[in-house]
C-alpha cells in the first residue's frame, strides 16, 4: 500500500477526512431527472364516465341540403356505455412551462356537413386548417368568446381555410356554418402540448408530461369544466372524470 493510501485510511479512521458526496439533491417536482440525466416523465391516462341516463342523440333535419344526406345524430353529448366521448383534457394552461407551438397544422374537415372533429386541441400559434370535403357550399363562421373571429364562405373545392392567429390560452375556438346551422366544431387553445380529447370509450392519455404536480381539467362544451390535482411521476398517473 502506498504512503497517500496509508495516511487516507488513518485520516479517516480518526474522522480528520471528509469524503465528498456525488449523490444529487433531490429535485423538485417537475425537474426530476434519471441517472442518465434524461428528464423524468409519465403518462397520465384516464377515462370520462358519465352517470345516470344517457341523453337522447336527436335526429338532424338536414332536408334544406340534400348533398348532407339524411339520418344524422346530433354529435353534442355522445356517451356510449356509460363513457364520454369530445371531452378535453388538459394541464392547466399557465403552470407546464414555455413551449414552442409546432408548424404542422390541427386538420378539422366538413364531410356529410359534419366537421369531423367536434372537438380536437391545438397551441397557441399552431395552425388550423378547415377543408370542405363536400359537393356543396359551406360557410365557416370562426368565434372566441362569442365574438366573430372570421366569416368565410367555402365552396366545393375551395382550398382549405388556414388560420395560426386563433386566441390565446383557454379560450375555445370555435367553429359554426352559417349554411348549415347544426355544425359546429371546439379547438379549445393551451400553451402547451399535454393535453387530449376523449374517444367513443371515454379514454384519454397525454404522454410525456414532466414528472411534477398539476391541476388537471376536463373541458366538454356543452357539460362545462371539471379539474383534479394529479401527481406525475416515472409511473405515470391515472384519472377518472365523471359528469354531468
Amino acid at each position: 500500500m502506498s504512503k497517500s493510501l496509508i495516511l487516507a485510511s488513518c485520516l479517516l479512521a480518526a474522522g480528520g477526512l471528509t469524503l465528498a458526496s456525488t449523490a444529487p439533491a433531490s429535485l423538485a417536482w417537475g425537474q426530476g431527472r434519471a441517472k442518465s440525466g434524461a428528464k423524468v416523465t409519465g403518462t397520465i391516462t384516464g377515462t370520462i364516465k358519465f352517470s345516470g341516463k344517457a341523453p337522447v342523440r336527436k335526429m338532424v333535419d338536414t332536408s334544406s341540403d340534400p348533398v348532407c344526406g339524411s339520418g344524422q345524430e346530433a354529435d353534442k353529448v355522445v356517451v356510449t356505455k356509460g363513457k364520454l366521448r369530445d371531452v378535453h383534457v388538459r394541464i392547466k394552461s399557465g403552470t407546464a412551462g414555455t413551449h414552442k407551438a409546432p408548424n404542422a397544422s390541427i386538420v378539422i374537415d366538413q364531410v356529410g356537413c359534419v366537421y369531423q372533429p367536434h372537438v380536437v386541441g391545438a397551441m397557441v400559434g399552431q395552425p388550423v386548417a378547415v377543408r370542405n370535403s363536400d359537393k356543396t357550399m359551406h360557410n365557416v363562421h370562426a368565434y372566441i368568446a362569442n365574438e366573430t373571429w372570421f366569416n368565410r364562405s367555402q365552396p366545393a373545392g375551395a382550398p382549405a381555410i388556414v388560420e395560426r392567429d386563433t386566441g390565446v390560452a383557454g379560450e375555445v375556438f370555435e367553429l359554426k356554418c352559417n349554411v348549415h346551422p347544426w355544425m359546429d366544431s371546439y379547438v379549445p387553445l393551451t400553451d402547451h402540448p399535454y393535453f387530449d380529447v376523449s374517444d367513443s370509450k371515454g379514454s384519454f392519455s397525454i404522454k410525456n408530461v414532466p414528472a411534477g404536480t398539476y391541476t388537471l381539467e376536463a373541458w366538454h362544451p356543452k357539460l362545462g369544466l371539471k379539474s383534479s390535482r394529479v401527481t406525475v411521476g416515472r409511473k405515470g398517473a391515472k384519472v377518472t372524470f365523471r359528469y354531468p
